[in-house]
């Protein structure tokens, strides 16, 4: 009983805290194991309930999607009023808050309140209900694992009537936030054409210290090709080192480094590795015909991303494994200047 009690005030007391800000917090859309629906998934922003008393108390997850598994169930439950309460509470958010969905290839701001959104849980792609089954081999009966909201994703269901996110553009298209207002400057991110220079164009010398290791340790790389952007008094410029195919593996497949110079001085730069399950986007060359339009997406963009922030680049790798990321132009350590994606890309 006195359990209960304490739990029951830390429901009540949890209602009554600020909503979070979430500032530069973005996330993917993502699409429904079965083709069926595009939603949010906000479980990166949950923290993790230690306690498993107050999991089942104050569940997420409706209870006949807890327990007694089905084959024949959906692989997701739109959440019952009680359920999204308590996903709120979790993400200190509110009924009030809103979320958007900026497609900034389109530059279109698309804004819902959350009060009008379905809540959803999504079970996640690597849990299957037949993982969720034992058979006693000695009684025949069946035992059944309890789902947590660890096990779904979590997030709020875009409306089934909506016909601007499709197959081809809600992974590239989209940036999503959530929170009392837009993070996003409209209209001033650019799609990145490149440019190949001379090599020589921009001096690596004026690289950080660790980036000039890095090449050094990695010698037998050569530079491939060197390509310019420019925008807003920023030049971006990239190199792409390639390692001979003999010497390529799986975990190791050259590199990119991008410095930013503006008034000739350098104002950020970047290692982008890749290796595993993660690689290189096409870059978008100039220049480019009406048929590359039509049929190659726009990877690269640059340009004012956030409201008082400073620029950003985005869209050099995929990751299979982790979320990919949006780099803010300024003079920082190695990785730092990242703001990452969260895509719910958990294994």
């Amino acid at each position: 009983m006195l359990q209960s009690m304490k739990l029951f005030a830390l429901f009540i007391i949890s209602f009554f805290v600020y909503t979070c800000s979430y500032g530069q917090e973005v996330f993917t859309i993502k699409h429904n194991y079965d083709k069926k629906f595009f939603y949010i998934s906000l479980s990166d922003i949950i923290p993790t309930i230690e306690n498993e008393a107050e999991e089942k108390a104050f569940s997420m997850i409706p209870d006949n999607y807890r327990y007694n598994v089905q084959a024949d169930q959906e692989r997701y439950v739109l959440l019952p009023q009680k359920n999204k309460k308590n996903l709120l509470k979790y993400t200190k958010l509110s009924e009030q808050d809103n979320l958007y969905l900026y497609d900034f290839v389109n530059n279109k701001l698309i804004t819902y309140k959350i009060k009008d959104l379905k809540g959803i849980a999504s079970l996640n792609p690597y849990e299957f209900f037949e993982f969720a089954i034992h058979t006693d081999e000695e009684t025949g009966e069946n035992t059944y694992k309890e789902w947590t909201y660890f096990d779904y994703e979590l997030g709020f269901q875009i409306p089934q009537t909506e016909t601007y996110i499709t197959e081809e553009n809600y992974f590239e298209n989209f940036f999503v936030a959530v929170g009392k207002t837009s993070p996003f400057e409209l209209g001033k991110v650019q799609p990145i054409l490149w440019k190949e220079v001379d090599n020589k164009t921009f001096p690596l010398s004026k690289t950080s210290q660790y980036n000039k290791d890095y090449i050094q340790n990695n010698n037998k790389t050569n530079i491939v090709k060197t390509y310019l952007y420019t925008l807003n008094d920023y030049n971006y410029f990239l190199y792409h080192f390639n390692i001979p195919q003999n010497r390529e593996s799986q975990y190791d497949r050259g590199y990119y480094l991008i410095a930013v110079v503006k008034d000739n001085q350098l104002v950020s730069e970047e290692l982008i590795t890749t290796g595993g399950n993660s690689g290189y986007l096409p870059l978008n060359l100039q220049p480019r015909t009406q048929f590359d339009v039509c049929n190659h997406p726009i990877h690269q963009w640059a340009g004012e991303l956030f409201k008082n922030s400073p620029p950003v680049y985005f869209g050099f790798a995929y990751a299979g494994d982790g979320c990919e990321w949006i780099s803010k132009v300024e003079l920082s350590d190695d990785y730092s200047n990242r703001i990452s994606i969260n895509c719910d890309n958990r294994h």
